[in-house]
């Protein structure tokens, strides 16, 4: 069973711990889009668009991974945007996932980092959990 499946049939699962990683983090908000920029899973403010968000987190995804192949530096680790009213980071997760953590402007970078190894984990101990079923 692909890592895509496996999210959506534990959903409730996963929500929760974007929940738990939002208030341990006290992030804003954390998305897992497909890389054809369909949203799986997303703990967001009621006031995005979620759909908005997902394609445009695959879009510049994409752009960059062009980017960096063009340059000869891939693979693509992660990609940070900054505004001067908060942060988005963007990383591939597998080769099917694309993660985003949204953060206010004083969220620091290693924060950040650990959040989306900890949400990787955590998205592979289920993967597994699954093919032993």
């Amino acid at each position: 069973m692909s890592l895509t499946m496996v999210i959506l049939e534990k959903e409730k699962e996963v929500r929760d711990f974007f929940s738990d990683v939002i208030k341990k983090y006290n992030v804003t908000g954390v998305i897992l889009v497909d890389k054809e920029g369909l949203p799986l899973i997303s703990e967001i403010p009621k006031n995005m668009d979620e759909d908005i968000i997902a394609s445009s987190i695959a879009a510049v995804s994409s752009g960059a991974e062009i980017a960096v192949a063009d340059l000869e530096m891939e693979p693509l680790k992660l990609i940070s945007i900054e505004t001067d009213k908060g942060i988005l980071i963007i990383e591939g997760i597998s080769t099917e996932l694309i993660l985003g953590v949204i953060a206010t402007t004083n969220a620091k970078l290693a924060i950040i980092r650990r959040i989306t190894k900890e949400i990787a984990e955590f998205l592979e101990k289920l993967s597994k959990k699954s093919k032993r079923k």
